[in-house]
C-alpha cells in the first residue's frame, strides 16, 4: 500500500515535492493541504504554511479539519497528534482513506490534466459533499483547536514542564536521602540504646552476683564464728 501511494502522489497528484516518508513529509499537515487543493478541496490553501513551528502546524489541521469532515474521514485530535508526532503508520493510513474518497470527488484524469495545465475540466464532481452546518461545525473547529492545542504544547511550556519534572526529581532524591538518613540515625540510636542496656544488664548482674557471693561468704563467717565460741564454751 506504501509504494502504491507514493506512486500516486509523485507520478499522478505531483507534490511540490517529492515524497519519502510519509511520517515526516506530512508531519506539519503543508502537503495534506496542498494534496487537497489539487483536487479543488481546499480552496484557503494559501492560508497554509510549510514550517515546522508549533504554530504553523496548529494552524494547518485547524484548516485540514473541517475539509476532512466534508470528506467523511475521520480526523480526530489523537490522529492528529500521531501525524505531528510522526507516529508509524498514522499519515499513511490517513492518506490511504484521503486516495479513496479523493477519487469518489474527482476523476483521476482531471487531477493529471490539472498537474499539466493548472485547470480542472468543466464536468461535476463524481461525489457530491455534504454542506457544512455553521454554528456546529464552528463548535467542533474550536473544540478541536483547543484540544489539539492542550496535546501540542508550546515550546516555553515544554522546557518549564521539563524543568519542572527535573526539580520533581531533585526534589523526590533529596527527600529519599534525608529518609535514608533518618532511617539510619533511628537505627544508630535504637542500637546505642540496646547496647546501653545490654551494658546496664551486665552491670546489675555483676552486682548481683557479687552480692549472692558476699551473702555466701557472710554466712560461711557466721557459721564459722558459731563452731568456734561453741568450741570455746566446751573449754
Amino acid at each position: 500500500m506504501s509504494q502504491l501511494l507514493l506512486n500516486w502522489l509523485n507520478d499522478e497528484v505531483q507534490l511540490s515535492r517529492k515524497v519519502q516518508s510519509f511520517e515526516n513529509d506530512f508531519a506539519n499537515g503543508y502537503l495534506f493541504g496542498e494534496l487537497l487543493s489539487k483536487f479543488n478541496q481546499q480552496l484557503n490553501f494559501d492560508e497554509f504554511q510549510d514550517k515546522e513551528l508549533r504554530s504553523a502546524k496548529i494552524k494547518n489541521f485547524q484548516l485540514l479539519e473541517p475539509t476532512f469532515k466534508t470528506l467523511s474521514i475521520k480526523f480526530n485530535t489523537q490522529n492528529v497528534d500521531g501525524i505531528i508526532k510522526q507516529q508509524k503508520g498514522v499519515a499513511l493510513q490517513i492518506l490511504y482513506q484521503l486516495k479513496m474518497q479523493l477519487e469518489k470527488v474527482n476523476d483521476p484524469h482531471d487531477v493529471i490534466m490539472h498537474a499539466k495545465t493548472g485547470k480542472y475540466n468543466a464536468l461535476n464532481p463524481q461525489m457530491r459533499i455534504r454542506q457544512p452546518k455553521e454554528k456546529f461545525d464552528q463548535m467542533e473547529t474550536q473544540f478541536f483547536a483547543t484540544k489539539l492545542n492542550e496535546m501540542n504544547k508550546a515550546q516555553k511550556e515544554v522546557n518549564l514542564d521539563n524543568h519542572q519534572e527535573k526539580f520533581n526529581r531533585f526534589a523526590m532524591v533529596q527527600a529519599e536521602k534525608e529518609r535514608r538518613l533518618k532511617l539510619k540515625e533511628e537505627t544508630e540510636e535504637r542500637n546505642l540504646k540496646e547496647e546501653m542496656r545490654k551494658i546496664q544488664l551486665n552491670k546489675l548482674q555483676r552486682n548481683m552476683a557479687f552480692m549472692e557471693d558476699w551473702n555466701q561468704k557472710g554466712i560461711e563467717n557466721w557459721k564459722k564464728n558459731q563452731q568456734i565460741r561453741s568450741k570455746n564454751r566446751k573449754e
